[in-house]
């Protein structure tokens, strides 16, 4: 997880004490609640779907909290079996702050994140709306990881997929083995 997301929180946090405190704790236990589960699953080689769902929607309350209804997250997951599906811990995180970090999004405007299972990939989608940032600070270190890590654990590839208008990384399906 990148360093600059811990700071970010706590501006936020200071920022939400004096002014609501209600929201300030629920911020709070939201932030405790992703912390715990880096340190509790970050260096474990695979974790449930289940396990990956309630990550990500606590990450993405807290992101809520940063820039309001300025991202959606929409997970189309189904009838599937989320704990029967094995993936790299924090992978649904790592895509998502991709996302949020590339892309540019408003209240009036705002960018929909899509995480779906489409045939034996969870898929993690974006309309693409690039920020203009300095090309410097585009190290693209996360997903080379992310796809290093599942090179390791299967023979599917993680695939990332860019077009004109959408930006989609592919994370290969892993089933639990009983």
């Amino acid at each position: 997880m990148d360093p600059h997301f811990l700071f970010n929180n706590l501006n936020t946090l200071t920022a939400l004490i004096p002014v609501d405190h209600a929201n300030a704790v629920k911020f709070t236990q939201k932030l405790s609640s992703v912390y715990r589960h880096t340190s509790q699953y970050a260096h474990q080689e695979l974790v449930t779907l289940q396990q990956e769902l309630k990550f990500i929607q606590d990450y993405f309350d807290l992101l809520s909290y940063r820039f309001g209804e300025a991202y959606r997250l929409d997970l189309e997951i189904g009838n599937i079996d989320a704990e029967g599906i094995l993936m790299i811990p924090m992978a649904l995180q790592t895509t998502t702050e991709n996302v949020v970090k590339h892309n540019a999004a408003s209240k009036s405007n705002p960018l929909v994140i899509e995480i779906s299972i489409q045939n034996e990939y969870i898929e993690v989608r974006n309309e693409l709306r690039l920020k203009k940032v300095d090309t410097l600070h585009k190290t693209g270190l996360g997903l080379e990881n992310l796809k290093d890590q599942y090179t390791l654990l299967t023979d599917k590839p993680m695939e990332v997929e860019k077009t004109a208008q959408y930006f989609t990384v592919k994370l290969p399906i892993i089933k639990h083995v009983q």
